[in-house]
């Protein structure tokens, strides 16, 4: 019989995703000039995730998991 052991992991990850923010101003240059010198003064919203990266990672802990073994086994035997 197989154990299944249960293996937290801390990643360290890049995303790539797209906000939107709305910006109030007279031109589009102004709209830059003012989100660029304040980006943090706006709402951004509409997030979307398009890609990832692991970048790195580390084991947090192991432990043995009695409850997936269980059903690892149960099912293994179908």
């Amino acid at each position: 019989m197989k154990k299944v052991y249960r293996v937290e992991i801390d990643v360290t990850s890049q995303t790539w995703e797209t906000a939107i923010a709305y910006v109030e101003a007279e031109s589009e240059e102004q709209a830059r000039k003012l989100f660029t010198d304040d980006p943090y003064g706006y709402d951004w919203q509409d997030w979307e995730t398009h890609d990832s990266e692991t970048q790195g990672w580390e084991i947090d802990t192991i432990e043995y998991d009695e409850f997936q073994t269980e059903w690892e086994n149960k099912n293994a035997e179908v």
